[in-house]
């Protein structure tokens, strides 16, 4: 029964350091970006800028 327990703590452990991770990231692309001094782009925008790349 305590394997149960230790694997369930892992798994949290685990998705927590994922979480943690991944917000690094966000918040390293947004330093990234601010530091570039670009000027911000809508969402709409950057979404019909990316499709039409595509086509």
């Amino acid at each position: 029964m305590w394997w149960t327990l230790t694997a369930t703590l892992w798994r949290f452990c685990w998705t927590s350091l994922l979480e943690a991770l991944e917000e690094l990231e966000a918040i390293q692309a947004y330093d990234e970006a601010k530091a570039s001094g670009q000027q911000p782009v809508p969402l709409e925008e950057a979404l019909r800028s990316l499709e039409e790349s595509r086509s």
